[in-house]
């Protein structure tokens, strides 16, 4: 057999079916899973549908901006039974590739953030190009469970099981916003004395990102969406905003404890009121920036969301708070991280506009990783903006 796989599994039986209960990580999805697709000139006993573009990026875009971006439902595969062997409880091997029933469309995902994220690696300077292999190979080491379906070669009753199947389980779906969970999630550490390392970035993040949607000075009041209903007049999702910060807050984390395996309540609390500062002041610098982006309330000196620019969506904030972060990373100090942001800023050697941000303006294509890291380039006067 020529592809071997050390994992643990097990062998169970639906209905004179064998299955082999298992996981494959995104590294061994898209090398060894492929549809079996319909063309009616070469493969006209293939069943599965042609890949659905928005389904996958729907799909690419929550993994990528999502805190807890998980995948817990099993990817549904088929082979011939002649072509898998269960060497033990911990090792399996099979020849040619894994047939996917259910999950063509997350595998497909996938393989477009790797695209992404080895695109991304060749934009950057040598330090945040470590990062962006470091979050590649993490992701390509991802596992996600997988059940495979043991099936005849020659048997048409098989080939109508495997079929059965595909039908069966794509005949409802349902999506689930994420949001709500992540706040309540949030809640529950908040009652910890200690977080592990992961937790706590997550847990600042997200706490940071509260504190500024609730600080009526701020920019960011009653603007960022929490999964509770409540989404007019509200322009990015708390996750997707959390996670642009993260970075940062993992950074600012590491250089003020060092890389621990716990950190305490106090801690974490000591970040979050100073990480809350520091962007309320960057994003006060930013609205005074680029001023028509933003609506300005002189009864309150206080600036809001503008729906006409995408400043506040994606486009914006990813490219900004990288900006700060390769600064602090530099620096190691959020003052003076905070102060050569506002002057590169202020500087603006690209001459970006408020046009440039408008909503179906020049910026609005560049809605992706690769497009975020463009716009930072741009933002540090590295690449010229594109008229």
């Amino acid at each position: 057999m020529e592809n071997k796989i050390n994992r643990d599994n097990m062998k169970i039986n639906q209905d004179d079916v064998e299955i082999v209960i298992t996981t494959l990580t995104v590294k061994e999805l898209i090398r060894f899973a492929k549809p079996d697709v319909y063309n009616s000139l070469n493969n006209k006993t293939g069943y599965q549908r042609p890949i659905n573009d928005n389904h996958v990026k729907n799909i690419v875009e929550y993994l990528k901006n999502e805190q807890y971006s998980i995948l817990p439902t099993s990817i549904i595969m088929a082979i011939n039974k002649e072509s898998f062997e269960i060497e033990s409880n911990n090792n399996f091997s099979f020849n040619g590739q894994l047939r996917i029933v259910d999950g063509q469309h997350r595998i497909e995902a996938m393989r477009r953030i790797i695209v992404e994220l080895e695109e991304e690696t060749k934009l950057y300077s040598d330090e945040e190009r470590q990062e962006a292999a470091d979050e590649m190979d993490a992701f390509l080491c991802w596992e996600y469970p997988v059940n495979i379906m043991l099936l005849s070669n020659n048997d048409n009753w098989d080939r109508y099981v495997e079929i059965r199947s595909f039908v069966d389980i794509n005949k409802k779906g349902k999506t689930v916003a994420t949001d709500l969970a992540d706040t309540n999630m949030s809640n529950i550490r908040k009652s910890l004395n200690e977080l592990s390392q992961k937790q706590a970035v997550h847990q600042i993040s997200l706490n940071v990102t509260e504190r500024l949607m609730s600080e009526e000075s701020c920019v960011w009041y009653n603007s960022i969406k929490t999964g509770d209903g409540d989404s007019e007049n509200k322009i990015i999702g708390i996750g997707q905003f959390s996670k642009s910060i993260t970075p940062l807050s993992r950074n600012f984390l590491y250089i003020k404890y060092g890389k621990n395996k716990v950190y305490t309540k106090e801690q974490i609390e000591y970040l979050v009121d100073k990480l809350t500062s520091i962007l309320e002041k960057y994003w006060r610098a930013i609205c005074e920036k680029w001023k028509s982006s933003f609506m300005y309330i002189e009864k309150i000196d206080a600036y809001r969301v503008n729906f006409d620019y995408s400043i506040q969506k994606g486009i914006g904030v990813f490219p900004l708070h990288r900006l700060l972060t390769s600064e602090f990373r530099k620096e190691k100090e959020i003052e003076k991280a905070l102060a050569n942001s506002i002057e590169i800023l202020r500087i603006n050697k690209s001459n970006i506009t408020d046009e440039d941000w408008e909503v179906g303006g020049p910026f609005t294509s560049y809605s992706s990783g690769s497009g975020y890291a463009t716009i930072n380039r741009i933002l540090k006067g590295e690449e010229e903006k594109i008229n």
